[in-house]
């Protein structure tokens, strides 16, 4: 497990891999777990959306940074307009 700081300390990302088994085919197969947590004192409505747009940007740049590009494409359909 690995921890980042938002920008502005406006809380951390987190990211997780681990080795698990699929459950139906019981493959060995690699889960990547990327979340973003510490919404901050203020819970107003506008400070709430903004923390959420900034969580996700984040969460999005430490997928495409920690994953290449054939995964981002083949596996996750992820378009080169994204990019």
């Amino acid at each position: 497990m690995a921890d980042f700081a938002l920008p502005e300390d406006k809380g951390r990302l987190h990211v997780k891999l681990d080795q698990v088994v699929h459950k139906i085919d019981k493959r060995p197969i690699i889960r990547l777990e990327i979340s973003a947590k510490g919404l901050g004192a203020d819970k107003s409505q506008r400070a709430i959306a903004d923390w959420f747009e900034i969580a996700h940007e984040w969460i999005v740049r430490g997928f495409t940074d920690l994953t290449g590009t054939k995964i981002q494409t083949s596996i996750w359909k992820r378009s080169n307009e994204t990019k």
